[in-house]
């Protein structure tokens, strides 16, 4: 308050003074009373010495030195200081004037009160209040339910007024609450010595009770702030009801840290705080009484409902604002409380949930800043009170009955940390009952708090109660001096960081040195606790008849889906950066691909001859691996905190997954799109988009899926870019371009196949489909490729493989001549037998019916020759048929280039074939035709025409096609087939978080060294 404002004041309180015949000496006793109660003003005698003057001005004592009109001069004093008064500031002036009435003759100053009513715009029923207030001398008289009385009988004869037996109180204490303020006052009558903040009252006076006041009296229980604020608390937000937890208890495994055996009973209309030094247990204990963390043993009720047991019943109920920041960086003030709220309120409109946001936002005066972008903490556009107020806000606009919040005030300003407290203290007012988990409060925040539960290390609580009471009460336990003095008598404020100073008092030894250890020990202070508090905190509170009700209604999984997916589109639209990013890394990536694999040679490009497709290929199943992991790497952990706050709300992890993942395929979608539009128009590669697209794309889905896991299952984002690249490398050498897969296979294997550890690589599955289809699928071969297919088996079994089996008879039938070991003649027969048998299987030509006699003993020199004329006849139909297919391959170009033109199969194989890939799929730069095992001969020529070995969908690399029990499918089919099959699994995986849940089960197991 200024000067200007003050000496208004004191000229008003003259000609009250004068008015009402107060005399001297009483106007002088109520306005010092102003100055220091309501003012802080100690040293007054300046202030007092103008009051005096002006009373002698007004004519206290007689005629006054100036005629004025008092009224009129009280008016016009009144219209000048009325914009500088707070709304409370104006009432209790009001109630200073009425005070100074009742010590003289209040009829005369009626005027007065009637014009400053008016001023101020006091209502006729409150002056009906604020008259009964000062001038009652009985409790009959009172008629508004905004009063209390306090005295020693067990109920009162005035229904209308709410009442409190308080045991040997010799008198009265009668207590007004001021609706349009909020605060309570109240004054006393009766003979019993009362003291306020140490400082004694007088009767017949009013005082305000501010937040934290307790009154004390030689003869009586304290009378606590709380106390009456409880008998005042709006019901038309809830109904009452009890937090209460019986026998809590939870240990860490291998620890015996976490909570020790502990009882509570809190009423609602609270605000509770959580002391105690770093490390004791003030977070786990917020996330015990969450539901968050299970307790071994106890039950923790809201009412007699179990929050475990009664998960249905409970919900909505509870709500927990963590210490880290739950807001979405990109998103507005307005639009991070809307799309919270969209989530709370099924079955509200768009304008209705408007509305709610628009109140909320009103209340914590946060409205302005409504379409402010909220920004990270290093980033700001919001100031921290104001993002920690929208924080709260989040938990708010649901209105659950109970609040937890971890440490409200950290990082804050002493202004924006006691604006918090009090928003949290006006939800408890509510009825609500808000647990804080604090650090260092000052003197006004401590003061807020109605109860205060205080922790020692290892999770033992060490007291329960009146946060003021809990000074006397460590004070006393260590015989400390003035052990009875809880604050500061001339200023009112106490010293919080005294409790924990007293608790973690240490031991002086004989040379006056501090030791390490305590003067009590933690488990000291807990066993005083359990004999001294706990049974009588345990006393308060009953459970209510109705349990609190929540609007919350959560919608249905298909809406949420479409909530959190506009959620996250709008988030991913406004940050320009990513945005940017992600629409032009993929065509710029394509064209740095394609430009440094397009071969030209003499400046003509020519797609058949560039040796560099392959590369191109591979790299662009590496790009969108890369790109795929890149972009959903950080979906899910950097939500993980605002996952945890909204699990309280049951909301649906597969319509929160189902939204991520469907952005992430569109995103992938159109990524993929414009790599291949790109880089194939660039590499002149024409006719294959589609088959590229697909293939690529459904690499990117794996990736997707595959970033979401690990995003899902880490808590470091370091962690997972370190991981990225374990995830890639394997994906790059095992696709089978850079480490060829006959390298890894076991050389006397049977059949030709993939190692398994490349069958677990998506890259090996998209290359493999990309190879084939390119070189098959082009508008060259796609017209040949069948025919070429058939006459290349017809040349590897006539020239090769007949041919060696013919030979290896020959040597046989020589090796028995010459009499060698009978086991090294049966190996090589056993061969041929083997292979003479896969060759019967084909059909094409009658069995050779004596296979039983290619083994000793049964081999002889005629068996031998019938099975060599047997080979003959074979190698004779393959060989004719070669020349039948080849006929009418020859037929077709010349029917093709009568239509088209002599160069016109020339040109479409220069412009969609290409030689390096066709060397790729027909192995051609190897010299190996085909290897022998120990059973048989495997062909390693051509493999793009093979056949399969296996009818289970496993094949050789670079296979045409993959047989699966009786049906032949196309590779690049089946190998989309397999890549979505992986999509799926990686899907269920991280709906059910198997790799979090297998990491969890890892990190419980203890290695020793």
């Amino acid at each position: 308050m200024n000067e200007i404002t003050l000496n208004a004041l004191i000229n008003l309180f003259a000609i009250f003074s004068v008015k009402s015949k107060s005399g001297r000496e009483n106007a002088q006793t109520i306005f010092s009373s102003y100055l220091k109660l309501h003012l802080g003003i100690s040293s007054s005698e300046e202030y007092l010495r103008l009051f005096d003057e002006l009373l002698d001005l007004y004519g206290i004592d007689g005629e006054p030195i100036l005629p004025v009109d008092m009224n009129q001069q009280a008016e016009n004093i009144a219209n000048n200081i009325k914009g500088r008064l707070q709304r409370q500031e104006q009432v209790m002036v009001f109630l200073r004037f009425m005070e100074l009435a009742q010590t003289g003759e209040s009829g005369k100053a009626e005027d007065l009160f009637r014009i400053l009513a008016n001023v101020f715009s006091i209502s006729e029923t409150d002056q009906k209040k604020y008259k009964e207030f000062i001038f009652s001398d009985s409790p009959d008289l009172l008629s508004s339910p905004d009063f209390l009385m306090i005295n020693a009988e067990e109920e009162l004869e005035n229904p209308k007024i709410k009442h409190i037996q308080l045991k040997n109180l010799d008198g009265e204490l009668l207590f007004l609450y001021l609706q349009q303020t909020g605060n309570y006052i109240f004054n006393f009558r009766g003979k019993e010595t009362i003291s306020l903040e140490g400082n004694p009252i007088l009767p017949n006076r009013f005082y305000a009770f501010k937040e934290g006041g307790i009154l004390r009296g030689p003869r009586i229980q304290p009378v606590y702030y709380s106390d009456i604020a409880a008998r005042f608390f709006d019901q038309t937000h809830s109904v009452p009801f009890v937090l209460r937890g019986d026998n809590i208890e939870f240990k860490f495994k291998n620890s015996n840290n976490g909570l020790h055996l502990f009882s509570f009973s809190e009423r609602s209309g609270q605000l509770v705080a959580i002391m105690g030094g770093s490390g004791v247990g003030k977070s786990t204990l917020l996330n015990i009484l969450n539901g968050t963390i299970p307790v071994d043993t106890g039950q923790i009720f809201i009412n007699n409902l179990d929050i475990h047991k009664n998960k249905k019943e409970t919900r909505g109920l509870i709500g927990f604002v963590p210490q880290d920041d739950l807001l979405f960086e990109d998103l507005t003030v307005w639009e991070n409380l809307y799309y919270n709220a969209c989530l709370c309120f099924d079955g509200y409109t768009k304008e209705q949930i408007s509305q709610k946001v628009a109140r909320v936002l009103q209340e914590l005066e946060l409205y302005e800043f409504k379409d402010l972008k909220v920004g990270s903490p290093l980033k700001k556009y919001i100031s921290g009170g104001q993002r920690k107020r929208l924080n709260v806000a989040l938990e708010l606009i649901r209105e659950p009955a109970i609040l937890y919040v971890d440490e409200p005030t950290s990082g804050l300003s002493s202004m924006d940390s006691e604006k918090v407290m009090l928003l949290l203290k006006e939800q408890a007012r509510k009825g609500k009952i808000i647990m804080v988990n604090i650090h260092q409060p000052s003197s006004a925040i401590f003061k807020l708090f109605d109860k205060l539960w205080i922790m020692d290390k290892g999770g033992r609580p060490i007291y329960t109660g009146n946060p003021l009471d809990a000074i006397i009460y460590f004070k006393t336990a260590i015989d400390h001096v003035n052990s009875e003095e809880c604050e500061c008598l001339q200023c009112g404020n106490v010293n919080p960081e005294q409790v924990l100073e007293i608790v973690e008092t240490k031991k002086i030894d004989e040379s006056g040195n501090l030791m390490a250890e305590r003067q009590l020990s933690p488990e000291d202070w807990y066993q005083r606790y359990k004999k001294q508090v706990e049974p009588e905190n345990l006393k308060e509170a009953d459970a209510g008849i109705e349990n609190p009700k929540s609007e919350f209604k959560k919608p249905g999984r298909l809406k949420q889906f479409a909530i959190f997916m506009k959620r996250n589109l709008r988030i991913k639209v406004t940050d320009k950066q990513y945005l940017l990013i992600n629409l032009v890394e993929a065509p710029l990536l394509a064209l740095i691909v394609a430009y440094f694999t397009r071969f030209a040679e003499d400046n003509e490009y020519i797609f058949f001859e560039n040796k560099n497709l392959i590369s191109y290929l591979f790299m662009a199943i590496v790009v969108v691996l890369f790109m795929g992991m890149s972009v959903s790497a950080e979906e899910i952990i950097k939500d993980r905190k605002i996952l945890q706050r909204e699990s309280f709300l049951n909301l649906s992890r597969l319509s929160y997954l189902n939204s991520k993942i469907l952005f992430l395929i569109l995103l992938s979608a159109f990524q993929t799109f414009c790599f291949v539009l790109v880089g194939n128009m660039v590499l002149g590669i024409y006719g294959m988009n589609l088959p590229y697209w697909t293939v690529l794309f459904s690499v990117a889905v794996f990736s997707n899926m595959l970033g979401l896991n690990i995003s899902s299952a880490f808590d470091s984002v370091v962690t997972i870019y370190i991981l990225i690249p374990l995830l890639l490398i394997p994906q790059i050498l095992l696709c089978g371009v850079i480490v060829k897969f006959d390298d890894l296979q076991d050389k006397m294997a049977d059949k030709d196949v993939v190692p398994i550890v490349g069958e677990f690589m998506v890259s090996r599955w998209a290359f493999e489909a990309l190879a084939v289809e390119q070189f098959a699928g082009n508008r060259y071969m796609s017209g040949f490729f069948e025919q070429e297919k058939q006459m290349a088996r017809a040349k590897y079994y006539s020239d090769l493989l007949i041919t060696e089996l013919t030979g290896r008879i020959d040597h046989v039938s020589g090796l028995q001549k010459l009499q060698k070991p009978e086991e090294e003649i049966s190996k090589k027969l056993n061969l041929i037998k083997n292979e003479i048998e896969k060759l019967n299987k084909t059909n094409v030509f009658p069995a050779f019916s004596a296979t039983n006699n290619l083994a000793l003993p049964g081999f002889t020199s005629e068996v031998a020759d019938s099975a060599k004329q047997y080979l003959e006849k074979l190698k004779n139909f393959y060989k004719q048929k070669y020349d039948q297919i080849r006929n009418e391959k020859d037929r077709k170009i010349r029917e093709i280039n009568l239509l088209e033109g002599s160069g016109y199969l020339f040109g479409q194989k220069m412009k969609y074939h290409n030689k390096s890939l066709e060397d790729l799929v027909m192995n051609s730069g190897s010299k190996e035709y085909y290897r022998e095992t120990a059973n048989g001969i495997m062909q390693k020529v051509v493999p793009v025409y093979k056949n399969p070995d296996f009818s289970n969908g496993r094949s050789h690399f670079l296979s045409s096609e993959k047989k699966v029990g009786g049906f032949v499918m196309n590779t690049l089919i089946f190998n989309l087939f397999i890549i979505w099959l992986m999509n799926i699994c990686l899907y269920f995986a991280l709906y059910f978080d198997w790799i979090r849940k297998i990491l969890t089960s890892i990190g419980k197991i203890k290695f020793r060294f």
